[in-house]
């Protein structure tokens, strides 16, 4: 037997172990949504004035770190401005299940709101919802 017919199929094996192995290089949000719970067991996109706001995203696993980004907006709120920023919340992370939240010691005003997602910079999702 030749030296090259045994160097190609080891060679065949070694890239298809090497394929195996490797994960995906490229983070991505495999789902967002909005939810009444932590845990994201009630999720909805109208909102009741009195309740806390809970952004549940899925980033899959990545080999390198993440940066996500939560900007919460009031688009079309009573007494605010337009597209006014409530609040922004930032974190590091290699993939997993992240929970943004958001709360108010009064009522939320009444309107349309939405929470922007930023993968590494990028918006990636905008998720709207109602307070009624």
């Amino acid at each position: 037997m030749t030296s090259r017919n045994v160097l190609f199929p080891l060679g065949i094996l070694i890239l298809a172990i090497m394929a195996c192995n490797f994960p995906i290089a490229n983070p991505q949000i495999d789902n967002a949504y909005l939810a009444r719970d932590f845990e994201g067991k009630q999720p909805t996109r109208i909102f009741e004035q009195d309740e806390g706001i809970f952004g549940i995203v899925e980033l899959n696993d990545s080999p390198i770190e993440s940066n996500i980004r939560a900007v919460w907006i009031a688009s079309d709120v009573d007494e605010t401005a337009t597209n006014f920023q409530i609040n922004e919340t930032e974190i590091t992370t290699s993939g997993g299940i992240i929970h943004f939240e958001l709360f108010n010691e009064q009522l939320w005003p009444k309107g349309r709101y939405q929470l922007n997602i930023y993968l590494n910079g990028e918006l990636e999702r905008i998720l709207e919802f109602d307070v009624q």
